[in-house]
């Protein structure tokens, strides 16, 4: 059967940059089948959709992207023979990828009709320096929005000239859905191998990743909200408190389980971010220095609050 005309692609798109989207995925067929519709009534057409199913048990998962295939020829399936993991799903589907821009997509979130159209948009007309380009999200719990928390604040309109000054913004302000941006994919690799492989650690923070974008150009983020992210009602109350400061409430009998998870967390994280910064070559020795003792100091700092669930209030994000 020949998959029909991809109702995205227009002569107005035909000519627009290829923007692959990987999705890697395990067994959440309905939230897979929410992402793949929002992806689907794009307003920009020129995509390529890679899902890489992490071999989920039976057979929805596959049926519901070959669904979308008979439709429309952007969509792409893969199944893996056994599940390797995370990190190797999210590294496929980039390898798999043919666009010049490429941008990760969650089986659990929506993305408005607009997301890829307006990011490119600041692409096409924005600095040559930019290489990752994301927007504001908007909680959901259990599909219900929550009060919007502006996350990307530090990132409206921000450049810099030097790798060291990047690499610092980040460090010092990076947040996890900087994950959820479009990207210029020769920002994902270095001598034709995905940053992942210079990253040693199995620490779950992203700072050391984002490290590795940073130092090939500038990130910024777009102050709409067209990205909404699908969490529980404590993560979200955690990620308002991180960017409103204040007393953070939390059950006193959980606290000791709470505190060592803590501890061990930004040990880890801390270890891998080292290991980052140690890979960076257009820094020279004294800023990567530099880099370490904010690296220290800032999850110093981030620990400290955590432990202490107070934070100082930042009225000017609200």
């Amino acid at each position: 059967m020949t998959a029909a005309t991809p109702p995205g692609i227009t002569a107005r798109n035909a000519n627009r940059p290829l923007v692959s989207v990987g999705i890697p995925t395990f067994n959440r067929p309905e939230g897979l089948r929410r992402i793949l519709e929002c992806l689907a009534a794009q307003s920009y057409g020129q995509l390529e959709i890679i899902v890489s199913d992490n071999a989920s048990p039976g057979k929805e998962t596959g049926l519901v992207v070959r669904d979308f295939m008979s439709r429309d020829s952007r969509f792409k399936y893969y199944r893996q023979r056994e599940n390797r993991g995370p990190l190797f799903n999210f590294r496929f589907v980039l390898e798999q990828s043919s666009g010049e821009y490429f941008m990760w997509a969650a089986d659990d979130d929506r993305l408005h009709s607009r997301f890829v159209e307006v990011l490119m948009g600041h692409f096409v007309n924005g600095d040559d320096s930019i290489v990752a380009i994301a927007c504001e999200a908007q909680y959901t719990v259990r599909d219900e929005a929550q009060p919007l928390v502006r996350e990307g604040v530090q990132f409206y309109g921000t450049k810099f000239d030097s790798a060291y000054d990047r690499v610092r913004h980040v460090i010092q302000n990076g947040y996890g859905n900087l994950w959820y941006s479009i990207y210029k994919k020769r920002a994902l690799f270095r001598n034709n191998r995905v940053v992942f492989d210079r990253l040693t650690s199995t620490s779950l923070n992203e700072i050391p990743y984002f490290i590795q974008v940073a130092e090939s150009g500038n990130w910024c983020v777009v102050p709409e909200v067209l990205f909404y992210k699908e969490t529980t009602q404590q993560i979200y109350l955690r990620a308002r408190w991180e960017a409103e400061g204040g007393h953070f409430e939390e059950r006193f009998w959980k606290r000791p389980f709470s505190v060592a998870i803590s501890v061990i967390y930004h040990g880890k994280a801390l270890c891998a971010i080292f290991a980052s910064i140690s890979q960076l070559r257009v820094v020279s020795r004294r800023e990567r220095n530099r880099l370490y003792l904010l690296a220290v100091s800032v999850l110093s700092k981030h620990l400290f609050r955590w432990i202490t669930n107070r934070k100082p209030r930042v009225l000017d994000n609200w």
